[in-house]
């Protein structure tokens, strides 16, 4: 398995990335990564974890958050999708204002893509944390599905109170020995989802990994496939596959896009788990 916790963080900024809008696309898959990384470091991860087979059937975006001073970095500007006051437990309270931010910029990813009929949005640690708030802000059926791999919201979360039972279905994973965010707190927000939210015939998929810790694992990624198949492809009509997924990044301010769509800075690397 390759971990995410062990590595160092090397502040960079890159562009967003987004997919290339074509007549016959496949469902997309928006994955954020966790804080302190880029939508490029966590690309690189999933694609170390899983073939490219594998991520055939969908269009991928992993899009950057835009760097806002962190609270929990002494106020340095870092890739966040949010901020944290107080720590990382949950009864901390949401910094609402630099949610609604990001949410904006995701929801202004989703409806770029007119020519895609399903999306899911989701993502590792704080990527998880901030695609469950733009799924509670979502119009109705914007999204098919959301995930959250080692992720929460905290317990005064406007998350909870801002939908009925219309939440697409919702795929949560954690590794049990997990000490960074702590795994009873994925719990205790599946647990809030399943009986205030999401309500009668909701979905909620909760899966634990015995020995994993802050990071992402190959198992978990082929069980999030498997959601992904039953909330993406229910009709059965699987993409072709005579072609590769599309990956694209957008050019920002701060990134250079290759023509062959790679992001011409490499100086980062995942760090969930060192600025979480």
């Amino acid at each position: 398995r390759v971990g995410i916790a062990a590595l160092p963080v090397m502040a960079a900024a890159v562009s967003l990335t987004t997919t290339t809008p074509r007549p016959t696309a496949r469902p997309l898959v928006i994955f954020c990564h966790g804080s302190g990384d880029t939508g490029r470091g966590v690309e690189q991860y999933v694609r170390m974890l899983l073939t490219v087979d594998e991520m055939r059937p969908y269009d991928w975006a992993f899009p950057t958050a835009t760097p806002i001073p962190y609270s929990l970095a002494g106020g340095a500007r870092m890739s966040v999708w949010y901020d944290r006051v107080g720590g990382f437990e949950p009864r901390h309270p949401e910094q609402t204002a630099s949610v609604e931010a990001s949410v904006a910029q995701l929801e202004a990813l989703v409806a770029a893509r007119q020519d895609v009929s399903k999306v899911a949005i989701g993502g590792f640690s704080m990527g998880g944390g901030i695609a469950l708030q733009t799924a509670a802000r979502a119009k109705p059926r914007a999204l098919a599905a959301v995930f959250a791999l080692s992720s929460y919201l905290c317990d005064d979360s406007k998350a909870y109170g801002l939908r009925g039972a219309d939440w697409p279905p919702v795929f949560m994973a954690h590794g049990d020995s997990d000490a960074f965010i702590r795994p009873e707190w994925g719990r205790r927000t599946a647990d809030r989802l399943r009986r205030h939210t999401v309500g009668a015939g909701g979905i909620v998929v909760e899966k634990r990994y015995a020995g994993v810790q802050h990071e992402l694992v190959r198992q978990e990624l082929l069980d999030l496939l498997a959601f992904l198949r039953e909330t993406l492809l229910l009709d059965g009509a699987a993409p072709s596959s005579s072609s590769s997924p599309t990956v694209r990044r957008a050019p920002s301010s701060s990134g250079v896009v290759g023509a062959s769509g790679t992001t011409v800075d490499d100086d980062c690397v995942p760090a969930d788990a060192a600025a979480n």
